[in-house]
C-alpha cells in the first residue's frame, strides 16, 4: 500500500489473459453491501482502448466542436488544454495503458457504487502486489457516454458503469514513497 502510485505511463507490455484472470479472482470475494454479488467486470485492451473508445470520444468532439460545447465544457472545467489534446490524437485519458477494467453494478442495487468501489479498489491492490500499475480512471468513468456506441454494446443489461481501472506495466517506478498523512481519531467510551 505504501507503495501505490497512480502511473501514467505504461510500457507496451500486455497483461496476459492468465494474469488478467487472477486480477479479477478478488472481485468474486470483494464485500458488497445487501449481499449484492452482481459485479461485471469488462475488459478492454489497448487495440480496443485506442480503435474504438477514443475513436468514438474524438469523433464525438469533432461533431460537437462547432458548437463550441467541447470548448466551454473545457473553460468551466479548468480541462480544456485536455480536451484540446484528446481531440489531436493524445491519449490523455487512458495514457497508453495496455487493459481497462470497466466496473459495472446493477441500476436497482442501493450500495451499487459502493460495491463496484471496493471491488475496483481490491483489483487495485491486488495488481499492485502482482507488480502491476494502476490508474483509477474518473476521466473515463464520466466520459464513457461519449463512447456509448462502443461501450453499450459490451455492458450488462440493466447495469451502470461506476469505475475505470487501467492496469499495465509502469514505465517507471515511484521516486519517493508518499508523505506520512495526518488523522485525526477520536476514542469515544
Amino acid at each position: 500500500m505504501d507503495r501505490r502510485r497512480s502511473v501514467r505511463r505504461f510500457t507496451d507490455q500486455i497483461v496476459s489473459e492468465e494474469t488478467q484472470r487472477e486480477l479479477l479472482s478478488v472481485v468474486g470475494s470483494s464485500p458488497t453491501g445487501v449481499n449484492a454479488q452482481r459485479i461485471t467486470v469488462v475488459a478492454y485492451g489497448r487495440k480496443t482502448i485506442e480503435d474504438d473508445i477514443l475513436s468514438s470520444v474524438r469523433r464525438k468532439l469533432r461533431l460537437l466542436a462547432p458548437t463550441g460545447i467541447p470548448a466551454l465544457a473545457g473553460f468551466l472545467s479548468g480541462r480544456g488544454k485536455y480536451i484540446k489534446q484528446l481531440a489531436a490524437d493524445e491519449d490523455v485519458v487512458f495514457h497508453g495503458a495496455p487493459l481497462a477494467l470497466y466496473f459495472y453494478v446493477p441500476k436497482r442495487n442501493p450500495t451499487g457504487r459502493d460495491d463496484g468501489i471496493i471491488a475496483a479498489a481490491s483489483v487495485m491492490y491486488h495488481a499492485e502486489s502482482m507488480g502491476l500499475g494502476t490508474l483509477w480512471n474518473g476521466v473515463a468513468e464520466r466520459i464513457a457516454f461519449l463512447s456509448s456506441s462502443v461501450l453499450g454494446s459490451h455492458r450488462p443489461r440493466g447495469t451502470r458503469l461506476t469505475a475505470v481501472l487501467c492496469i499495465g506495466y509502469p514505465a517507471l517506478l515511484p521516486l519517493w514513497k508518499a508523505p506520512e498523512r495526518d488523522w485525526d481519531t477520536e476514542a469515544i467510551e
